[in-house]
């Protein structure tokens, strides 16, 4: 199925929001959001979200600075 991260398009098989990240080789850091379809979803609520043919996500990292 084709969905859409962060504005680049990824195939992928069918998955949880939990195992996304590894299938798109993108590392679990402290401090990741991810938003699907413009509504973030708590990381307790990721392996319980499917991922869904044409899903919009977004992976944000909350950053320290001044």
């Amino acid at each position: 199925m084709k969905i859409f991260v962060n504005n680049s398009e990824y195939a992928i098989d069918s998955c949880m929001l939990s195992c996304l990240l590894d299938k798109i080789s993108i590392p679990v850091q402290p401090g990741i959001a991810l938003a699907l379809n413009e509504k973030v979803i708590p990381k307790s609520k990721w392996p319980e979200v499917t991922v869904s043919e044409g899903d919009r996500i977004i992976i944000v990292k909350a950053v320290q600075g001044g």
